[in-house]
């Protein structure tokens, strides 16, 4: 868990108080990261937790990145995430096309649309930390 005690060398940047909303999307990915490494439960389930995660995750994306102005804290912990629930859904994803006896909808899920929660983390991270400037970016938004 994130505390004000595990700052040790960073930096010098505070992982203290602020950090609560990082810290349960951290536990939830650390609960997927286990479950795709052990495969303990059906995939089903897996998929359950990842999305889960991705929904706490986009909350804590709009409180600390969009609501408010990010601390390089925040925005390595959303780039770290990011990065981990998009390559991990899209594990999930090779799984389900290999497994024919699953079917998503089974959890309310149609294929299409976890394939696209898949690609939106993809554009999402293409958004925040693509090759494109800063200031290229604030031009081309100007003119949105």
């Amino acid at each position: 868990m994130i505390t004000a005690e595990t700052k040790g060398d960073q930096g010098g940047l505070d992982l203290g108080v602020d950090e609560q909303d990082w810290a349960a999307v951290k536990l939830l990915v650390d609960e997927l990261e286990q479950e795709l490494a052990e495969h303990r439960n059906h995939l089903l389930f897996r998929i359950s937790v990842w999305y889960m995660s991705v929904r706490v995750f986009k909350r804590a994306e709009t409180n600390k990145l969009i609501l408010r102005e990010p601390t390089p804290r925040d925005r390595q912990f959303h780039r770290a995430l990011l990065s981990f629930l998009k390559g991990s859904g899209e594990l999930l994803l090779m799984e389900l096309r290999n497994e024919s006896s699953v079917n998503p909808k089974e959890i309310g899920i149609r294929f299409e649309d976890f394939s696209a929660s898949v690609q939106e983390l993809a554009y999402s991270e293409r958004e925040h930390y693509g090759d494109m400037t800063e200031r290229r970016r604030d031009e081309i938004l100007k003119y949105v």
